[in-house]
């Protein structure tokens, strides 16, 4: 597989962050010598390998989307239900456009407004609210990416 793509005649170095069965999500980087900057110069690649969709987020949307990424894994235990929790998230996030998790929320009838895609467990343990940063999520990410290779 190769590490490179290009947007809009640029080339982008892709390091992927996140893989399911049905999600990639991936770092875009590029550096460029002359000219100026494209507008798209760095950001998130959403990849929906069922639905053969990819989406690029920039700014407020990646920054909500790796916030969005880290929230769940502070809410899940286990690689597998991070990866089923982070797939229904994607799922929602691609058709409504919100990538906030905390966004996505319920109707009065239960069904979802946008979708209520996290699944939330209650217990009284202290780590299931502990803060974690993006470094942290980066490394566990790819514990996650190295344990899938092997199953």
């Amino acid at each position: 597989m190769r590490n490179y793509t290009y947007l809009g005649g640029a080339r982008f170095t892709v390091n992927n962050l996140f893989r399911s069965l049905r999600f990639d999500i991936d770092r875009l980087d590029m550096s460029w010598v002359d000219g100026e900057k494209p507008e798209f110069s760095r950001g998130l690649r959403v990849v929906d390998n069922d639905e053969v969709n990819t989406v690029t987020v920039d700014g407020e949307d990646g920054d909500n989307l790796i916030y969005s990424l880290t929230y769940i894994f502070s809410k899940e235990d286990g690689a597998d239900n991070f990866r089923a929790a982070t797939d229904e998230y994607l799922k929602v996030a691609l058709e409504t456009k919100e990538f906030l998790v905390t966004n996505q929320k319920k109707d009065p009838q239960g069904k979802p407004e946008v979708a209520e895609s996290v699944l939330v467990k209650q217990d009284s343990h202290p780590e299931s609210s502990r803060q974690i940063h993006s470094s942290q999520l980066f490394a566990r990410l790819a514990e996650c990416r190295r344990g899938m290779a092997y199953s």
